[in-house]
């Protein structure tokens, strides 16, 4: 499907590619796929996305202009500025002093661009998700994502589970060989 079909239907669109361009971890031109979640449209990738993709068309930006751009008032014919951390950390931070009620400066500090990829890394271990996903997904080069997995009680019970299913007949020492 071509983009400009994808913008006229998004409904049909199930998935999408997407390339970075840049990414400060050097895997520039990096791919990733993502698929619809129609379960959830406000946490869907493809559906954010597509506005994104929307958005860029409305404003009329040349083909090899980046994607993640804002007006400041929401009108076309406003200056296009680039989406940085700062706006990310305004935004959060903002977010934070109204929903959790957080005035100490220091608190809000703890809110940055990054804590969407930590967030997330933590909700994947936390929905069961293996480690080798949430390094691919979130575009982690190394395994140092794990150092922010927490110490979560859906875990624990995981664990548990596994112990009280363990069934010693289904081992062996006896490593099996292919017959040829």
């Amino acid at each position: 499907m071509t983009r400009a079909d994808a913008l006229r239907s998004p409904h049909l669109v199930c998935s999408i590619d997407l390339r970075w361009r840049y990414q400060k971890n050097g895997n520039n031109g990096e791919l990733k796929t993502f698929v619809r979640a129609r379960s959830n449209p406000l946490l869907c990738a493809v559906s954010a996305l597509i506005r994104i993709a929307q958005r860029w068309v409305a404003l009329q930006l040349p083909a090899d202009h980046p994607l993640a751009v804002f007006t400041s008032d929401g009108l076309e014919s406003s200056p296009v500025t680039f989406i940085r951390p700062s706006h990310i950390e305004f935004a959060l931070r903002s977010a934070a002093r109204s929903v959790y009620n957080i005035t100490d400066a220091s608190e809000l500090a703890r809110f940055s661009a990054h804590s969407f990829r930590v967030g997330a890394c933590v909700d994947l271990h936390a929905a069961g998700v293996p480690s080798t996903d949430i390094k691919h997904a979130l575009r982690w080069k190394s395994d140092t994502f794990m150092m922010y997995l927490r110490n979560l009680p859906c875990q624990a019970a995981r664990t548990a589970h596994a112990v009280e299913s363990f069934n010693p007949t289904r081992l062996t020492l006896i490593p099996t060989t292919a017959v040829a």
